[in-house]
């Protein structure tokens, strides 16, 4: 029987973490083993993780460090986690249907990808289904990741390869301050190593709190706010992504090295700009998202 490790970061998580594991455990037709890391939590939740430690404790491992945020959290996960058939990310609040890594690994496998991503299930607290949210394939490129990135790490399945591409971005000189997303730098990872595949169904319930990072049924008000701090301080991650994957080993890399050079070169001349706006390949799939990633690029924070 294949091996799923899956890795989760954990902060103030009390309320539905122990839910959250047994959905995890108890996965259909495959082995899962979970690598966990708390951020720091000031609550009950590492109490209720070295309870699910002792009692299951030749799958669970848990980490403790102090807060560094959840996506660096995620990415050190990465360096715990070895030895197993594939990866996954796992949110702490989140309800895994039974067969959710079966039928990612069934996909992997019949497609020859490295790296699968799920449409996702948005709840309210009490998993009362709000809407489902797919993704578009044909915005599935490394082009149209780096003009908005979409894909929640909470769906991703993926092969050694990419885990070994994706950890090695802790190797790369990047200011805290600009520190780029876990599940952006696993994607990009993924385009890198092979084949990207999106799955239509979701086999997660991923719930929505009105204190959640992301927009997705908070409002309006949420998401002007959302899509005001991706214009002005989610300042040179792309770029830094950019850079990061130009310097990298990786086989692949050739592929997207005009395009990823173009990147970096925005950030220092005009023609590199528009050049980079002008790629036809360099679109989100909305009018709205293309148009913030163009004030981005001109204004120098891309």
């Amino acid at each position: 029987m294949q091996s799923v490790c899956v890795m989760m970061s954990t902060y103030n998580g009390e309320r539905y973490l122990e839910e959250q594991v047994l959905s995890i455990l108890n996965q259909k037709g495959i082995e899962t083993y979970l690598i966990i890391r708390d951020d720091g939590s000031t609550d009950n939740t590492c109490r209720i993780l070295d309870k699910l430690c002792l009692l299951n404790t030749d799958r669970i491992k848990v980490y403790k460090g102090k807060n560094i945020g959840y996506n660096k959290s995620f990415l050190k996960l990465l360096g715990y986690a070895e030895g197993y058939d594939y990866y996954a990310y796992a949110d702490q609040d989140d309800y895994w249907l039974p067969d959710k890594c079966l039928r990612a690994i069934n996909i992997l496998s019949n497609k020859n990808a490295c790296l699968y991503v799920s449409a996702l299930s948005i709840t309210n607290q009490e998993y009362e289904l709000l809407y489902n949210k797919e993704f578009r394939k044909k915005y599935n490129t490394m082009e149209g990741v780096f003009a908005r990135y979409r894909y929640p790490g909470c769906t991703m399945v993926f092969t050694n390869q990419v885990r070994e591409q994706a950890k090695s971005f802790l190797d790369f000189n990047c200011p805290a301050k600009w520190f780029p997303t876990h599940d952006f730098i696993t994607t990009v990872s993924g385009f890198i190593s092979g084949k990207v595949v999106l799955d239509n169904q979701s086999k997660i319930l991923h719930r929505r709190f009105e204190n959640s990072v992301s927009a997705g049924g908070n409002g309006v008000l949420k998401r002007i706010k959302t899509e005001w701090n991706i214009i002005v301080n989610r300042i040179n991650q792309r770029s830094i992504v950019a850079k990061w994957l130009l310097s990298s080993e990786a086989l692949n890399t050739y592929k997207y090295r005009e395009f990823l050079q173009n990147i970096v070169d925005a950030k220092h001349g005009f023609k590199a700009k528009i050049k980079l706006i002008l790629n036809p390949k360099f679109r989100s799939g909305s009018i709205l998202c293309n148009i913030e990633t163009f004030i981005k690029i001109l204004i120098n924070n891309y």
